[in-house]
């Protein structure tokens, strides 16, 4: 993005709203002022209008002043050169006071910091779009209506300014550094710049401080700012009266990106690990900008279902709806056209209506697991994500994509609650063995002992009346590897020939305690494959817990997973899934990983009446 440019074309600074802050009493413009019990009055849909802040100027110390207006979108636009506003609404406890025209009304303490630090000290009023005050809060149809533009106010403003929070020690000589640090870097630990001269990077432990403070402000994880910041055509940010360029933390990612990729490490705990480690949430910005700015060529534009598999175990609301209706936005017309914001339902009925809608546009069940990493409301329909509630891990867990897709078609019937799922699929076998679920104590390379458990269980059942489905293809052990990784990890060639997941997943079990294994210090220093297997397994596992069917099968299912509960396999889903029967109908427990299930249906058989022999029909599951 661009750095804000406040000046005009004969070079003279001009603050945003010069000119506008006395507007004539003859103006199309309607100034909204108290009238009896309402301070708002209407707007009018059909002129498409808006309301602007003019926020009066004035010094630190002053108390804050200004006045509303309404005007239409375009007017604003074209005219005014407005500013719209990106911040957290925060606690509405100890609340500060305002002045409209003579009338007294009460704004959050952030907003309320966010304007006097933003607000122009000389003579001329600033024109804001604050959804706040824009919007009249208490009024369901215009908050309806004014929620659907919000997409255009922000890319319609001249800019958008991020409030990230009041000043604080350090702020202003992180942003000092983060707008010399170079747009391009062709090394870990410096550039080049034009004249070929090589210049290290040097990150201060005070710098690093204060960026790892300002990266852990609520901001960052707002479901509205996503919108906000996607669509707009600059921004800056202030943090206190300190303001920098957004674009400056876009280059931050890139650079970030480079000292990560490269190997040339810094070591854990260092200044650049610890900003890397802090500004996972403020890289994935660079990402979203990349796929709006990307897909909006695109007629058909960006689903709500790929927002949300980006967004939803990374960013919060005050309002539950809004986990949903904030993205609408910069989702694809079928989206906006299938679900309207509406905050006279329920939430429980906007998550069905969203989930039910991207699994029909989809034809696929896949949007499912990724609430599978959410805390689950117990009202809620057992396959319905709470798409309001926190992750239940930390960190990036993975889902199990397998690569052959079953023939079976996509079927789902719901009731007309949305309540209840009937789907086809193929029942595959019941789980018999369920082991202790995946606990890892973090503590560096250590084995996570519940693996040891899990190679004990499996020991147990070799030679025993259960069967054994891989006796004839890759055996127990092989099977058992694949089981960690959901299938991911296969052979790979190095200078001491073949390694295959057996033998990595045996080595990793072992290490440090066999010979050819050296005792490890840090990741670096294992050998690559196992260093390899050891990442994906732990992608994978988080959530998980490992089981075996009653046919002999290997699996890696969800952490609740019960002995009883059955694996089925559904048309166009990416892996079996995991039901527990309940008075005659199904709980969704969750996806799963069976090896080797989905190939006995997969689109490589020679016929599905062949594939599906060993089980006589396709069934249908009411789910619950």
């Amino acid at each position: 993005m661009d750095q804000l440019n406040l000046h005009d074309n004969s070079g003279e600074e001009k603050p945003p709203g010069a000119g506008l802050s006395d507007i004539s009493p003859n103006s199309s413009i309607k100034n909204d002022a108290p009238k009896g019990e309402s301070f708002y009055t209407p707007l009018d849909p059909a002129n498409d209008e808006i309301r602007v802040l003019i926020l009066r100027p004035g010094s630190v110390k002053d108390p804050l002043e200004g006045r509303l207006s309404t005007v239409p979108l375009e007017k604003a636009t074209t005219e005014m050169g407005f500013f719209a506003l990106s911040y957290t609404w925060g606690e509405q406890t100890n609340q500060v006071e305002m002045t409209f025209e003579g009338h007294q009304i009460l704004i959050g303490r952030n907003l309320a910091a966010a304007l006097v630090s933003i607000r122009n000290e000389g003579e001329v009023a600033y024109i804001l779009w604050v959804d706040a005050l824009c919007i009249n809060q208490k009024d369901t149809t215009e908050k309806m209506d004014q929620v659907q533009k919000m997409k255009r106010i922000y890319e319609s403003a001249k800019a958008v300014i991020v409030w990230l929070g009041d000043e604080f020690d350090g702020i202003g000589d992180a942003f000092d550094w983060l707008k010399a640090l170079p747009e391009y870097t062709d090394v870990a630990n410096g550039y080049w710049d034009k004249q070929r001269n090589f210049k290290p990077i040097d990150l201060s432990s005070q710098v690093t401080d204060a960026l790892c403070r300002l990266t852990a402000v609520p901001w960052w994880r707002r479901v509205w700012i996503i919108q906000e910041i996607v669509v707009c055509r600059t921004a800056v940010a202030f943090c206190g009266k300190n303001k920098i360029p957004f674009a400056s933390f876009s280059n931050l990612s890139h650079v970030l990106q480079v000292v990560e990729a490269t190997g040339i490490a810094y070591d854990a705990g260092s200044n650049f690990d610890r900003v890397i480690q802090s500004t996972k949430n403020s890289a994935v910005f660079e990402e979203l900008r990349a796929n709006w700015h990307c897909c909006t060529r695109l007629p058909e534009g960006i689903d709500l279902g790929f927002w949300l598999r980006l967004v939803s175990t990374r960013c919060l609301s005050t309002e539950p709806h809004d986990r949903i209706y904030a993205l609408l936005g910069i989702s694809s017309d079928d989206d906006r056209h299938a679900i309207k914001p509406d905050y006279t339902i329920s939430k429980v009925q906007v998550y069905r209506r969203a989930t039910i809608h991207i699994i029909q546009l989809e034809k696929s069940f896949d949007i499912l697991q990724l609430g599978e990493r959410l805390a689950r409301d117990p009202a809620y329909p057992s396959w319905l994500p709470g798409w309001d509630q926190k992750a239940l891990d930390s960190g990036p867990r993975l889902d199990i994509r397998i690569k052959s897709r079953t023939q079976l078609k996509f079927t789902l019937w719901t009731n007309s609650e949305l309540s209840i799922m009937k789907v086809s699929g193929v029942y595959h076998s019941k789980l018999d063995t369920v082991a202790s679920p995946f606990h890892w104590e973090g503590d560096g390379l250590a084995l996570p002992t519940c693996l040891r458990h899990w190679y004990e269980t499996l020991s147990k059942v070799v030679g025993s009346a259960i069967p054994d489905p891989y006796a004839e293809s890759c055996g127990k052990e092989e099977a058992f590897a694949y089981t960690l990784t959901a299938g991911t990890f296969f052979p790979r060639i190095t200078r001491s020939g073949r390694v295959s997941p057996g033998q990595a997943c045996k080595a990793w079990l072992a290490a440090p305690d066999v010979e050819d294994i050296p005792s490890f210090g840090s990741e670096n220093d294992l050998p690559h494959s196992i260093r390899q297997f050891r990442l994906q397994a732990l992608g994978y596992l988080k959530g998980r817990t490992f089981c075996i069917t009653e046919s002999g099968y290997l699996c890696l299912a969800p952490r609740n997973a019960r002995i009883g509960d059955i694996a089925v396999i559904l048309g166009t889903h990416s892996a079996p899934v995991c039901l527990r029967p309940v008075d005659g109908h199904y709980e969704w427990i969750g996806s799963m990983y069976v090896h080797e299930a989905m190939k006995l249906l997969s689109d490589k058989s020679e016929a599905l009446e062949e594939a599906v022999s060993f089980h006589p029909s396709v069934t249908e599951f009411e789910v619950h």
